[in-house]
């Protein structure tokens, strides 16, 4: 069986936001997925400018609870 993950993808300015920093984070997940023969079953993704230094970001619990599935 192929290993299961999860895929978190945040960015926290609007310059970010502007230059699709998502979408490379999200093409560089699945080729490291690809690369180590793993399937990504969900992907979440915080485009809020919220800090990474804040623990209550919404879809960041959300990953966080995820992992405590036992198909992950």
């Amino acid at each position: 069986m192929r290993d299961q993950l999860i895929a978190y993808y945040r960015v926290s300015t609007d310059t970010q936001i502007k230059n699709d920093t998502i979408d490379n984070q999200r093409r560089d997940c699945r080729a490291f997925a690809k690369k180590m023969n793993a399937d990504i079953i969900e992907e979440f993704e915080e485009a809020s400018g919220i800090s990474g230094s804040v623990d209550d970001r919404l879809e960041y619990q959300k990953a966080i609870n995820r992992l405590t599935q036992p198909d992950v």
